[in-house]
């Protein structure tokens, strides 16, 4: 049976509503007390969401609807965790950097589903290792830059990306092959950490900036632990196939 203009819209709005909500629940709900920094699940929400809804456009269209929706399921209710457990100054930075963390991570797992094929699912154990390991790396170099000299922060980020860049560059051109799912909350997760350290710097300019970074770290890789198999186990019962 066809599914009417009507049915489609309200299915939309619907998901928009539940990966909202889930984002919020995750971010307040499911978010341990530390010393430092900030931690909680909300990530993980906004990555299954990008890897159910991202690869579906705008029926008849070329428009990533699934994308967006994900984009604006991840700011608004991260934003909304934010305002529920009092964090009202990180609200500005939550809006922008969820959407996008969610739109790119949907549109760049769109991109690179389209090339999946046996030989990358079999070799993804290799290129999660070299993800993660380039991701900790750049991390780490961060970190223990900074901490050693703070007045040269944008050298020591411009050296920790650089890990970043040269791993993406050889996942892209085909030296490593292509673990997709991964890829692309990576790609998300940078956004989001590198983004929240740059506005808590200089925007908020508070001290806690360099604690935190490790925290926003740690939250996107657990994020990809536990997206990874809730989305397999969807796609295993068929979530969502109708879209």
């Amino acid at each position: 049976m066809n599914e009417t203009p009507s049915r489609s819209i309200t299915l939309w709005i619907a998901l928009a509503g539940i990966f909202t909500a889930l984002t919020t629940v995750a971010t307040v709900v499911l978010s341990p007390p530390l010393p430092a920094g900030f931690f909680n699940f909300g990530e993980a929400v906004i990555y299954l969401a990008a890897m159910l809804l991202g690869p579906v456009n705008l029926r008849g269209t070329r428009v990533p609807l699934g994308a967006l929706v994900t984009g604006f399921a991840g700011s608004i209710g991260a934003m909304l965790g934010d305002a529920i457990l009092g964090y009202p100054q990180y609200i500005p930075a939550t809006l922008v950097l969820k959407f996008f963390e969610g739109l790119v991570a949907g549109l760049l797992f769109k991109g690179l589903k389209a090339r999946m094929n046996e030989e990358t699912l079999a070799s993804g154990r290799t290129t999660v290792r070299v993800l993660m390991s380039g991701f900790l790396i750049a991390a780490a170099v961060i970190i223990i830059g900074v901490n050693y000299d703070p007045g040269a922060t944008a050298l020591w980020i411009t050296i920790g990306s650089f890990f970043i860049v040269i791993v993406c560059i050889s996942i892209v051109r085909g030296k490593i092959p292509v673990y997709y799912m991964v890829m692309a909350m990576l790609a998300g997760g940078i956004i989001m950490v590198v983004g929240y350290f740059v506005y808590e710097l200089y925007v908020l300019k508070v001290a806690t900036a360099f604690m935190t970074l490790p925290w926003n770290t740690v939250q996107a890789l657990v994020g990809i632990i536990v997206a990874v198999p809730v989305y397999q186990a969807a796609q295993r019962a068929r979530v969502l196939n109708a879209l």
